[in-house]
């Protein structure tokens, strides 16, 4: 069986042995917070635990060095002659399978809070897997962009760190989001895959998300390019207000065709972040504050009732299971809600739906 390979996308420090990247931490790039360097993580499925693949928490991937994973880095500098080829390498590797086979869409995911880099492959490869071989199925290529968040066993203390480092990681997204423009921009109509390109944010995802806007804007003439065609903000630990604030995330509809904000009131991780971190409403609890303020495009789905495990990892990290993450499928396709197969959504009036409980 061949390996599976989702590509990646970081600002964590790199750890070598002698001259070759074996992995990365939780700490920025030594040479900057927006560092950034591209790569392929391949994962050999003759070998791993399936686990490995059909878990979002993969605990063998995560903190076992002896798991058959290995790390391809492109090179941001292969000679003088031509530098800064990282970025490029992994487009083109992209485009290469976007074009070929079965001609799979590309979904961007960037994750959460307290999460190793490790931790974010191994979502990443459990996203990917879900996708492609779920009821129903989305055939994606998953690209992580993974922020050095802590994975910290102490949580009280990694939240206010890793939002700390959210906020300084945007401008580096934003570095991603622009090159990959530039890329897209540059092609010509023979090279064009004329596949799409999504977007998933995680939780605390999105507020590196909010911190890249200022700069992309900033440095694209006071636009905002749509470069995605579906957004799906999973849980996202944001203000409630922020989709209806320019300075927050008002401005992000501009960026895909579609923008889709998952909620779950029972999520205890935003509940957390609510009541004991001091920040006001999460979007991802209720969703927006008034989504009359909120551009059409916008639409809240509602899982509350689909999330029936009652451990914290289930309630925040529901997009990956059931019922709620064959919802997400069928965004990603673009299907009609009310055509979504094997999700049944009741409408609830007003660009809200209800994910309906197994």
């Amino acid at each position: 069986m061949a390996p599976m390979t989702v590509s990646f996308v970081t600002n964590r420090n790199p750890i070598r042995k002698r001259t070759t990247i074996v992995d990365f931490g939780t700490a920025f790039h030594d040479e900057g917070v927006g560092e950034l360097r591209f790569g392929l993580a391949n994962l050999d499925l003759d070998k791993a635990d399936p686990r490995c693949i059909d878990a979002w928490a993969v605990n063998d991937l995560a903190g076992d060095d002896d798991v058959p994973l290995s790390l391809d880095v492109f090179p941001e500098n292969l000679s003088l002659a031509t530098p800064k080829l990282g970025s490029r390498a992994l487009f083109e590797h992209l485009r290469g399978l976007m074009k070929s086979g079965d001609r799979r869409d590309t979904l961007v995911y960037v994750h959460g809070y307290s999460t190793t880099f490790r931790e974010a492959l191994a979502a990443g490869f459990a996203l990917q897997w879900r996708l492609r071989y779920g009821a129903p199925s989305w055939p994606v290529n998953v690209v992580v962009f993974t922020w050095p968040s802590d994975g910290s066993l102490m949580p009280w203390k990694a939240y206010r760190s890793d939002r700390q480092d959210a906020f300084a990681t945007g401008p580096a997204f934003g570095r991603a989001f622009l090159k990959l423009r530039d890329f897209m921009a540059q092609l010509s109509a023979e090279d064009a895959c004329e596949r799409r390109v999504h977007l998933l944010c995680h939780s605390m995802g999105n507020y590196v998300l909010q911190n890249a806007l200022p700069s992309i804007i900033d440095q694209h003439g006071g636009q905002l390019p749509r470069i995605f065609d579906q957004i799906v903000m999973a849980a996202p630990d944001v203000d409630a207000d922020a989709l209806e604030t320019a300075f927050k995330l008002g401005r992000l509809p501009e960026a895909a065709r579609r923008l889709s904000v998952y909620i779950n009131d029972r999520d205890k991780a935003l509940m957390t972040s609510d009541v004991t971190k001091g920040n006001p409403a999460r979007l991802g609890l209720d969703g927006p504050s008034n989504l009359t303020f909120v551009p059409d495009k916008v639409e809240v789905i509602d899982c509350s009732e689909a999330t029936f495990r009652h451990d914290g990892a289930i309630q925040h990290h529901y997009y990956l299971e059931g019922r709620a993450l064959a919802d997400v499928a069928n965004t990603l396709a673009g299907r009609p809600g009310d055509r979504f197969q094997g999700s049944p959504r009741d409408w609830r009036g007003h660009r809200r739906w209800w994910v309906l409980r197994d």
